[in-house]
């Protein structure tokens, strides 16, 4: 949802969230949480302390090596866990930041809000977006995320 990195996202903390407010802060930013990111932290946290129940680590991922310490969840758990998925971390965040640019009708500034990007990597976000929907007018050096290069799935049948 927040299309953070996974050290961003294995740095976050239990006082990162607040379901309370409907709020995450990541990246120094108070963010908005959509009911369904909501509802599996909430899941999580659940399972976290029946599993956990006196763990002292701060951080909101943990797994059986980590119980027992202070320090976060390393980057590979969080490649692990979108592997199964058949996507890469790294893919995964760029379609969810292709899909803001496409809802916000290739508005750079939401982009840089929304999810903390410089000027320079919305933009190109944005122009990416451009280079998908007409592709005979993209700018040189860009290039569509993955998973618009696969492209369309396969025609449905009438």
């Amino acid at each position: 949802m927040h299309a953070l990195r996974p050290a961003g996202i294995c740095a976050l903390t239990l006082d990162d969230v607040n379901l309370a407010a409907g709020t995450l802060i990541a990246g120094g930013r108070v963010r908005p949480l959509d009911r369904l990111t909501a509802g599996h932290l909430r899941a999580w946290l659940q399972a976290r302390h029946a599993r956990w129940p006196a763990t002292a680590n701060p951080h909101l991922l943990i797994n059986l090596s980590t119980a027992g310490g202070l320090e976060p969840v390393n980057r590979g758990y969080i490649h692990a866990a979108v592997h199964g998925l058949g996507i890469t971390a790294q893919d995964l965040r760029a379609d969810r930041l292709h899909d803001e640019a496409q809802a916000s009708g290739g508005d750079p500034l939401r982009l840089a809000h929304l999810f903390g990007l410089s000027d320079g990597a919305a933009i190109r976000y944005c122009a990416e977006l451009e280079q998908i929907t007409t592709p005979d007018r993209s700018p040189p050096g860009f290039s569509a995320s993955p998973a618009a290069r696969r492209g369309p799935g396969p025609p449905e049948a009438s």
